[in-house]
């Protein structure tokens, strides 16, 4: 199905978000930053980047009070929006997908087509930035030294060390990459807007395997014991072998609206949020429901669900108004706490143990404990 069949709500939403970033970004007014990039914690300390005013932020969590250490790379007078339309008046970073913290260094792969990568406690910065001159939407991965960016419709292998390119040429995808890679073995996963889900071999940037869908896929996979799971913008849920691309299950599983959040994983169950304000537990094996009916919630779900094990708990946020975070049990879908307005969220949240870190469209971030469902307002990252 083209995506011009695709349900008119689901469209009609995906169209004035493109529209309302190709406006702002057009006429040149972009005064604030509009990411929706998730927190990241490493050595006890939480790195995120501000929504509203683009600094990139480190906050020591054994003292969650004290001022936030700013980390934001230099950045430079031009941005440009998804269309790559340039405004003159921003220097802020925005970017997408969370940050790469490994080893004392944070990655950042901002929109304006740029990877940074800063010294996570001084904020120095340990290689000239890489230009991909494309924007960047998807969470940079790691996998040992080689980090992997999709920019625009390019996907680029850089070495941590130097900043250099490892592949001889980017992997051109059939349309933009908005799905952040996953990397299992020897083989780096991701999605495109061309309807797309593709294989590449980590070590060259050369195609593998390329399985055409009716559907836009920006969803980043899930990869389990050699199978990927992933949704599309058809409201679609598939499961392929990750050596193959060959379907796995007879049917995909269907939803009423778009899949473009990240799956969890748990005992056998794939569980997923969709777009029609659902969430979804199906068996891994076969693609069957488990839960009838799905667990409704308040809103869309953009945000990936999560699993927190040593509670049976599901963790899923949605993206109305009021942002509820929801636990539910794993087994039944029943909730186990009564849901917490932590205000509307795009972002992945992250798992700490028993603490989940939420940052909403509002810049204000949030300690949820996993067990009791309390919340705890951390900090606002709007500092100016």
């Amino acid at each position: 199905m083209p995506i011009s069949q695709i349900k008119p709500v689901a469209k009609l939403l995906f169209i004035l978000l493109l529209c309302s970033l190709f406006l702002v970004g057009c006429v040149g007014r972009i005064s604030t930053p509009d990411g929706w990039a998730g927190p990241v914690v490493s050595d006890n300390t939480l790195y995120a980047t501000s929504q509203k005013n683009g600094m990139f932020l480190a906050i020591d969590l054994s003292n969650p009070g004290k001022v936030p250490v700013n980390l934001t790379p230099r950045i430079g007078e031009k941005q440009t929006n998804f269309f790559g339309c340039e405004s003159t008046t921003s220097s802020d970073l925005v970017n997408y997908g969370a940050p790469v913290v490994s080893d004392g260094i944070a990655y950042i792969a901002a929109y304006d087509g740029k990877i940074y990568a800063v010294d996570a406690i001084t904020g120095m910065e340990m290689w000239r930035p890489v230009e991909t001159k494309g924007p960047i939407v998807a969470s940079p991965v790691l996998s040992g030294t080689t980090l992997v960016v999709a920019s625009n419709n390019k996907l680029y292998a850089i070495n941590t060390s130097d900043g250099t390119l490892l592949w001889a040429k980017p992997f051109k995808a059939s349309g933009k990459i908005w799905s952040s890679p996953a990397i299992a073995g020897d083989k780096v996963y991701f999605g495109s807007l061309g309807h797309k889900l593709y294989a590449v071999t980590l070590a060259s940037g050369k195609l593998f395997w390329e399985k055409g869908f009716d559907a836009p896929v920006a969803a980043e996979p899930l990869i389990v014991d050699g199978t990927i799971y992933v949704g599309t913008f058809e409201g679609k849920f598939y499961a392929l072998d990750a050596e193959t691309g060959d379907q796995k299950w007879d049917e995909p599983f269907k939803a009423n609206d778009w899949f473009w959040s990240k799956a969890a994983y748990h005992n056998g169950t794939i569980y997923i949020g969709s777009l029609d304000k659902n969430v979804y537990a199906i068996d891994a094996a076969t693609g069957k429901s488990r839960w009838s009916p799905p667990v409704s919630t308040a809103g869309p779900i953009r945000s990936a669900t999560v699993v927190v094990p040593e509670h049976n708990l599901l963790l899923v946020a949605c993206k109305s108004d009021q942002g509820f975070v929801y636990g539910i049990d794993l087994e039944t879908g029943k909730e186990k706490w009564l849901p917490q307005n932590l205000g509307k969220i795009y972002a992945d949240p992250w798992v700490e143990g028993n603490t989940v870190y939420y940052l909403n469209r509002h810049d204000d971030l949030y300690a949820l404990d996993a067990q009791t469902g309390v919340s705890l307002l951390l900090a606002s990252l709007d500092q100016k």
